[in-house]
């Protein structure tokens, strides 16, 4: 039974779980405080002072976010001298920050710009003095503007509590404090994986996605044709971006993406599905031996892996990224509809929600040359919005056509699939009760069938964090088959998605991919004489398996 307190709030009683600190508190009664670096499922530091309110009893005030209630405590949230302290703390915050509001990929969605606004701070009192310590561009996905950070911490708990990579830290001291990597050598030569979660956990922009689009602007400007592939996320939240409610997708979205110059758009559908009975047919092969299968599909995962776990490297599949597979059947001239592009001159980009992908195209064994670039939801929207762009118009999440593959997105989806492809190829029915145990929002999930009298383990992991746990365990799993994602919930939180992303967006998105699959009349990849035929071409045109070593 959760034992309750009675405090005070502003002059009301309420009655609160014990053990919670003022924050949770302020927030279980549907109240507002505001706060720079507390984020949920990180821990409480109380670094930005924002967040301080006034309690009967002492003499200083206190940080919300890491002081717990307690029985009979009054608590103040709005004084003349906790206004007066949290202008203060914003003023010496924003005379470090680097404001250039009207180009910042945030802007209008940035926390320090709300607060600012809500304190009604519109000038800076102290003195203005950028650091100008410059950008860190070493990585191929992610940028980190030193002249924007805030110093907040919430990047680095989010890497190491959520992700365990350990990729940035604090260094130096006072004035000259940086968020970066050990020894300041940058994220390109550090234990970063590219997958984006500091991206959506840091209140301003000082880390971002590194933009693609101007190499795609360069490349249309010489007469290059641009093939894109739109992952079907880019189509159902990128109207989050404006203000839209999940569950509203964009019904033209080609037509914006033609509008800014792309030749032909084509949905990753089919590499999705060519890379799931990929897998299953790589499963198939192991049935009755002891060994375990790890979808390599993650980006991210994939250099988790070869970073923390390089012994494990051999039970990766090697079946290709989807949005490879995508753009090699492309290049191969295996899709419909792609007349009248010049192989000489053809150029492929890739909109997804992973930024891991960015970095992934150029690993050695594609080397940019299958898929050339990558830009996230959430650079796209920028675009969209420096273009000034308004002629979006909204689909019903029950208008918008899809397929099976859909699933893929969440946590769980890509396992699942995997599994009843693999029983419809040996003429087996799968029990629709998977899809629950497989597909809910938890960070860990399993379960076991038996295939042809053999028992076989199904892991499903998200966040890095649940991933080290299976990878450190793995070996008391055989024969399995684990599907592994950076991302919390799976792509559905990918690093290039909309923010916010929280667990409550994340939980609703998951629904809408789950009620998108329910409408589905054919849920059969595998039954689909297309995917079949697709599939047989694409083995003949050796354009599914990874070539050489990962």
């Amino acid at each position: 039974m959760i034992s309750l307190v009675n405090i005070t709030i502003n002059g009301k009683k309420y009655q609160v779980s014990d053990g919670i600190t003022i924050l949770e508190a302020i927030k279980e009664v549907g109240l507002y405080v505001p706060t720079l670096c507390n984020f949920e499922g990180l821990s409480n530091t109380g670094a930005c002072r924002i967040c301080i309110v006034e309690v009967e009893g002492f003499r200083n005030l206190v940080p919300s976010c890491a002081t717990p209630v307690s029985d009979g405590m009054v608590i103040w949230t709005d004084t003349p001298r906790v206004q007066y302290a949290r202008r203060m703390v914003l003023e010496m915050i924003a005379s470090e920050h680097k404001f250039d509001c009207q180009n910042c990929p945030r802007n209008g969605n940035c926390e320090l710009q709300k607060i600012a606004f809500s304190l009604n701070v519109d000038y800076v009192s102290l003195e203005h003095n950028v650091r100008n310590k410059g950008i860190d561009t070493t990585n191929k996905a992610i940028i980190i503007d030193f002249d924007r950070c805030i110093i907040c911490g919430r990047c680095i708990r989010a890497c190491s509590e959520i992700q365990t990579v350990y990729a940035i830290d604090y260094a130096f001291r006072g004035y000259n404090t940086l968020v970066t990597t050990p020894f300041n050598e940058g994220l390109g030569n550090s234990n970063c994986v590219s997958c984006g979660l500091c991206t959506l956990v840091c209140p301003v922009a000082a880390i971002q996605e590194r933009t693609s689009f101007q190499e795609v602007k360069n490349d249309m400007d010489n007469k290059f044709d641009i093939v894109s592939i739109i992952d079907p996320l880019t189509q159902l939240y990128i109207g989050e971006e404006f203000g839209f409610s999940s569950g509203k997708a964009i019904k033209n979205i080609n037509k914006f993406l033609k509008s800014i110059g792309l030749k032909k758009i084509i949905k990753s559908y089919d590499g999705l599905n060519i890379s799931i009975i990929g897998e299953a047919k790589e499963l198939m092969n192991i049935l009755n031996s002891n060994e375990v299968l790890i979808s390599a599909q993650c980006p991210a995962v994939l250099d988790f892996i070869k970073k923390f776990f390089p012994e494990k490297i051999e039970m990766l599949s090697k079946i290709r990224n989807s949005h490879i597979i995508s753009a090699s059947l492309i290049r191969e001239g295996l899709l419909k509809n792609l007349k009248n592009i010049r192989k000489e001159k053809l150029r492929i980009l890739s909109i997804s929600p992973c930024l891991a992908l960015k970095n992934e195209i150029w690993k050695p064994y594609y080397k940019g040359e299958i898929l050339n670039y990558v830009i996230s939801i959430r650079e796209l929207a920028s675009i969209a919005k420096l273009k000034n762009y308004q002629d979006f118009e909204i689909l019903e999440l029950k208008d918008f056509k899809t397929f099976p593959s859909i699933l893929d997105a969440i946590s769980g989806g890509r396992a699942y699939l995997v599994i009843k492809t693999l029983l419809e190829i040996l003429g087996k029915e799968v029990n629709e009760k998977l899809l629950e145990t497989l597909c809910n929002i938890n960070e860990v999930k399993s379960t076991s069938i038996k295939i042809n009298g053999s028992k076989l383990n199904i892991m499903v992991a998200n966040t890095l964090g649940a991933c080290r746990k299976i990878l450190e365990e793995i070996d008391n799993f055989s024969p399995a088959y684990i599907e592994l994602r950076a991302c919390p919930n799976g792509c559905i939180g990918g690093g290039g998605q909309p923010i916010p992303s929280l667990k409550e967006n994340r939980k609703i998105r998951i629904e809408n991919i789950l009620k998108l699959y329910e409408n589905i009349n054919k849920k059969s990849i595998w039954k689909t004489r297309y995917s079949k035929i697709l599939y047989k071409n694409a083995y003949e045109k050796d354009i599914i398996m990874i070539k050489g070593e990962y």
